[in-house]
């Protein structure tokens, strides 16, 4: 099961410092009851590097995924998502 948390620090146009504060400490305290596992989902991802992105797939999935990329698609020419390299 995926659960899905945002967190949202305004109402309307003015930011509090209580929901501010709260927005940036979430992460931290969804990770100290156990809840968070660290995984990543690849659809939510920016521009954060290869090794996020083969989090998301995983080791296995993520070679597999690179050979179909360099038979397929060796000149990466469609890159301009969450991409795999070569």
């Amino acid at each position: 099961m995926m659960l899905t948390l945002e967190t949202r620090s305004h109402s309307g146009a003015r930011i509090d410092d209580h929901g501010a504060s709260h927005t940036r400490t979430s992460p931290a305290r969804v990770q100290e009851t156990g809840c968070g596992t660290g995984r990543v989902y690849v659809n939510f991802l920016g521009e954060e590097g290869q090794d996020r992105v083969r989090a998301a797939y995983g080791d296995a999935k993520y070679e597999r995924l690179r050979a179909l990329k360099r038979t397929y698609d060796p000149t990466d020419l469609f890159r301009l998502n969450q991409n795999i390299r070569p």
